[in-house]
Parts: C-alpha cells; sequence; structure tokens
C-alpha cells in the first residue's frame, strides 16, 4: 500500500474539548468584550465545531454580536486555490486536491496570493481563501474532502 497524499490544519485554538472524531472551542458566552482570543467589542458568542466523518473534515462556527460584525473565515495554503463554482474552491497539490464547499449566498469569497520566504531563504507564493459575511449572527460550515 502506497502512501496517501496528507493534508494538515492549524487552528488557533484550545479545544474545550475532544471526543472521538469530533473537537469543539467553548462559547465565549456573554462576555462583552469578546474573548482572549479574539477581542472584539459585542462579541457575545464564538462556537468552533470540528468533525471528521465517513472522509469529509466539517468545520462549523457560530457566532453572535451586539451589533453587526465583518466576519473574514481565511483558510491558508502553499497549494494554489482556485474558486470553481458559487459555494466551492478547490486546493490543488501536485499529487491530491481538496474540494471545499461553503454556502455562497452568505459568505463572498476572495482568493489571495502572497509572496512568502521559506525558512531555507526560498521564495515561494501562500494562497488564502477568504470567506466574508456581515451580519450580528453568523454560521458557517465548510465541508472539505479529497478529490
Amino acid at each position: 500500500m502506497g502512501a496517501r497524499p496528507r493534508f494538515g490544519a492549524v487552528v488557533g485554538h484550545q479545544y474545550g474539548g475532544v471526543g472521538g472524531d469530533r473537537a469543539a472551542v467553548p462559547d465565549v458566552g456573554g462576555r462583552e468584550q469578546g474573548s482572549a482570543a479574539y477581542p472584539v467589542s459585542g462579541l457575545t458568542s464564538l462556537v468552533r465545531e470540528l468533525t471528521f466523518a465517513d472522509g469529509v473534515l466539517t468545520l462549523r462556527d457560530r457566532s453572535g454580536a451586539q451589533t453587526p460584525l465583518d466576519i473574514t473565515e481565511r483558510f491558508m495554503s502553499f497549494a494554489p486555490i482556485e474558486s470553481t463554482a458559487p459555494g466551492e474552491a478547490l486546493i490543488q497539490g501536485d499529487t491530491a486536491a481538496l474540494r471545499l464547499h461553503y454556502d455562497a449566498s452568505a459568505w463572498q469569497p476572495r482568493v489571495n496570493h502572497y509572496p512568502h520566504v521559506r525558512q531555507d531563504a526560498t521564495g515561494t507564493t501562500v494562497h488564502s481563501l477568504d470567506l466574508r459575511h456581515t451580519g450580528a449572527t453568523a454560521h458557517f460550515e465548510l465541508r472539505a474532502h479529497p478529490e
């Protein structure tokens, strides 16, 4: 059996609980100034949940605020990212690809490219998929699966 292509993700949160193939970040619940991770005035609720089942990684974020907020969900990759259809993007690596699905009626996509210098001083490009939403509440779901 050959080596399987691998994808990695870095989530900048400390998990509030982990069980089986599900992890959740606790709600910041009722803090007037947001949380230590997100010091946003008026942020009243923020929950992140990661689930892995049947080869699909699902990321769910739910947030609430006292007033509308501009929210950006950002996904970074060394492999190129392409917006392929409304609610869909593709991260294409050398040997594998990852398809992303999101709600295009609530989240506006933008693909960006940034110059980056690696630790060995060689240059490369880093790509991002920014999904933007404005509102007092936000429900975000992203499903990722290999192509």
